[in-house]
């Protein structure tokens, strides 16, 4: 897979020759067939020595104006800070003493020279490198003239301008390099990869610059910039009616219209699309980003000017309180993209990488039961036209739709489920506390979907768990709920309890254990609840650890009025009194015999 030319696809035919620095056993670029967005590039090696290789076109027409373009990867950061001729090079061609022009990277930073001279004549600002191994569209436009600007563009944003070209006939390169200069030395070799490199002897407006850089972004998988002069506003008029954040085919034609998709979806562009004037027949697209798991293709375009372009709103991916989902769909994922389609494309094979899908709608659920919605004004509960998968993957978590999205310019999708959500609650707080005798357990959610009850259950050791209680969930919820639950154990020692889940479908879930220490306490204590209360019926329990007849619990006002007077049984687990002929207000409740009294402050709703 060594790389002995790389034929130039432009009308010149200035092909590009593997050439050598002059070593023993040279390092050749490597040919690899599917590097960036199923395309390929070459991989480039600094051997730091002699024994480098790059290539050279032998040719070189460019002496005034010019447009240097190339889509690179790499994690090199090497390069010197002064002398653009002893930096990596992507397209370079210095002259040995008279030095010329080139771009390429400078302790990670990009730079541009096009002048007589071996000055870093531009670079991209400290701070910012490119360096991460993630693909880039580098773009340098040099205008040649007395105080001639120089541009340099990353991603199709605006990263660094001067006027330090000149007005110099650039005449001394006989070729140009791609990974080193068309002189080359050690330290402007180049490590990483190069997809694309294209070389323009003109400056290209800023249309040209839209439409060759959206044919890239679209190749390769990139994500454009939305101001592309860096000036902090987003969407400006460009020319006409194309707007910063567009993306343009070779006829200038906008196929991604980002006022129309808006801010919003703006995230993770990526498109297959036929164009027979920029050559581009990318039929299988996926968006190089980290996040990005829609992966879509189609085995071929009946004709060109064919476009389907997505992006999606950058939402997080799980949320299981998004009910906005149609009847039938019981789970849905939580982002959202949205495409945009030109020309005819017809149906496409449409995949859902879910492998870091955690609770929905993966996890326990059957990946058969996923359904494509797919919806025209962005609103998932009405309007939804559901498609089953073609196939799916339980393995590797894909699942895989056949759609066309045919008859409308934006189209919106996302994944749902006719399964229930796999993880439906969303806990927030666990805690567990020894009271007297009895340990009570308290627990907050944030959220709850389709849930039907708790169990509580509880362990001596903190392997084998026991049924102690039960409560009813609240099925469906997006409020924050809190559960107490009181247990009474028999005797004193170190106890370990769980919260069990179950939902409307039988799956369930156990939150994390908690211990807690219960140590028996011969002390007397009193309590009633449920306080402030709100049903008539108060119930309450207690312990008194002498004298245990003649037990009587009193009801008064803050005046000290008896209302209500009752004996009660001794150390009854729990007993109750009716106080619904009690109105609202404050009033106290005192349990008293021979030798002690305890009295708690009761409130009426």
């Amino acid at each position: 897979n060594d790389v002995i030319q790389w034929n130039d696809q432009g009308s010149t035919n200035n092909n590009a020759a593997e050439t050598d620095l002059g070593g023993a056993s040279p390092t050749e670029p490597v040919y690899r067939t599917n590097s960036i967005n199923y395309n390929p590039g070459i991989l480039f090696t600094d051997q730091n020595t002699t024994n480098s290789s790059y290539l050279r076109a032998g040719t070189n027409n460019v002496t005034g104006n010019m447009s240097l373009i190339a889509v690179f990867t790499t994690a090199q950061n090497q390069g010197s800070t002064t002398d653009f001729s002893l930096s990596p090079a992507l397209i370079g061609a210095n002259s040995s003493g008279t030095d010329d022009y080139g771009m390429g990277l400078s302790e990670g930073r990009l730079y541009l020279n096009a002048a007589n001279n071996s000055s870093l004549n531009l670079r991209s600002p400290s701070g910012t490198t490119y360096t991460n191994g993630v693909p880039y569209i580098a773009t340098g436009t040099r205008v040649q003239a007395a105080s001639g600007a120089l541009n340099l563009y990353v991603n199709s944003r605006n990263v660094a301008s001067n006027t330090a070209s000149d007005n110099t006939t650039l005449t001394s390169p006989t070729g140009f390099g791609i990974g080193n200069h068309s002189t080359a030395t050690n330290d402007a070799q180049f490590q990483g990869e190069i997809m694309e490199a294209i070389v323009f002897s003109a400056v290209l407006s800023a249309q040209q610059r839209m439409q060759v850089e959206s044919y890239l972004a679209i190749k390769y998988g990139l994500t454009l910039t939305n101001n592309n002069d860096n000036d902090g506003t987003a969407n400006e008029i460009v020319t006409g009616a194309i707007r910063e954040g567009d993306y343009l085919a070779g006829d200038g034609g906008v196929i991604w219209n980002y006022a129309a998709r808006g801010a919003s979806y703006f995230n993770d562009i990526a498109g297959i699309g036929r164009d027979d004037l920029s050559c581009l027949n990318q039929t299988h697209s996926k968006s190089e980003n980290s996040d990005a798991i829609v992966d879509i293709q189609i085995s071929s375009f009946s004709e060109t000017d064919s476009w389907f372009i997505w992006g999606n709103d950058n939402a997080p991916m799980e949320d299981t309180r998004n009910f906005e989902r149609p009847t039938g769909i019981n789970s849905r994922l939580n982002r959202e993209w949205q495409a945009q389609e030109t020309g005819t494309v017809g149906a496409v094979t449409v995949t859902f990488d879910l492998a870091a899908i955690t609770g929905t709608p993966t996890g326990a659920n059957d990946l058969s039961q996923i359904r494509l919605m797919i919806d025209q004004d962005g609103d998932f509960r009405n309007g939804v036209t559901l498609v089953s998968p073609s196939s799916f993957d339980s393995f590797n978590k894909t699942v895989t739709f056949q759609a066309d999205f045919t008859g409308s310019t934006g189209y919106y999708f996302t994944l749902g489920s006719e399964e229930l959500d796999a993880l439906p609650i969303e806990l927030i707080r666990f805690e567990v506390n020894s009271i007297g005798n009895s340990v009570q357990l308290d627990w907050w959610t944030a959220s709850e979907t389709n849930n039907s009850f708790y169990t509580v259950e509880r362990s001596q050791d903190g392997l084998s768990f026991e049924e102690v209680g039960e409560l009813t969930a609240a099925g469906n919820s997006t409020s924050i709920r809190h559960y107490r639950f009181l247990d009474k154990v028999a005797e004193p020692g170190k106890y370990y309890y769980r919260i069990k889940q179950t939902d409307f479908n039988g799956q369930f879930s156990h939150s994390e254990v908690r211990g807690v220490l219960v140590q028996f306490i011969e002390s007397s204590y009193f309590n009633i609840y449920p306080n402030p209360n709100e049903n008539g019926l108060l119930k309450f329990n207690f312990r008194l650890v002498s004298d245990l007849t003649n037990i009587e619990l009193t009801i008064f006002s803050t005046s000290g009025e008896v209302l209500i007077q009752k004996q009660v049984q001794p150390n009854k687990e729990e007993d109750s009194i009716d106080i619904s002929g009690l109105g609202k207000g404050i009033y106290f409740v005192r349990l008293k015999n021979i030798n002690s009294s305890i009295t708690k402050r009761l409130i009426v709703r």
